[in-house]
């Protein structure tokens, strides 16, 4: 026995097939858009969280002459404004998005860095700034390593977040 398919059946399913095709397809493209946003804005607040542990460096780096010490101090300020600020527009952004375990990883990685790296400024700030090339390398370099398991945390917070199947 033979079914006959008329040719207008035929059409109305190859349209709906086109069209479940089309859905999947444009589904699957905005999860990976999602998810590749995602991934930048994570990796741009992790970014600037290690542009604030930089700063120790630039202050003692700074301009040493008399006549820029003041110029010098309103630079740095200001430059340090900018990463603060950076770091507060991040901590926005993650309080909206859906991984509450990457904020708060974010949140304990900054407090951190803010507690050890400005401690690491402070110092700097008390101190004199090199007046030579060959003293640019004379400072003992700062330890961050105790900062490695917030930011190991808070990139095990990410990947959950960006997995494949997390929708």
């Amino acid at each position: 026995m033979t079914v006959a398919v008329s040719p207008l059946a035929t059409a109305g399913i190859s349209a709906g097939v086109a069209a479940v095709v089309s859905v999947v397809t444009l589904w699957i493209s905005g999860v990976r858009h999602e998810r590749a946003r995602r991934r930048e804005q994570y990796g741009k607040a992790l970014a600037a969280t290690m542009a604030y542990r930089e700063f120790p460096y630039a202050i003692v780096r700074r301009r040493h002459e008399d006549d820029y010490r003041s110029e010098e101090r309103v630079r740095l300020s200001e430059a340090l404004r900018e990463v603060q600020s950076d770091i507060s527009l991040y901590q926005a952004l993650l309080r909206v998005e859906r991984s509450k375990e990457a904020l708060r990883a974010y949140n304990t990685l900054v407090g951190r860095t803010r507690d050890i790296a400005g401690g690491y400024m402070k110092d700097a700030w008390g101190g004199d700034p090199v007046a030579s090339d060959d003293e640019m390398n004379r400072r003992v370099p700062l330890d961050y390593a105790t900062l490695d398991r917030y930011v190991d945390d808070y990139l095990a917070a990410v990947v959950s977040d960006l997995r494949w199947w997390r929708f």
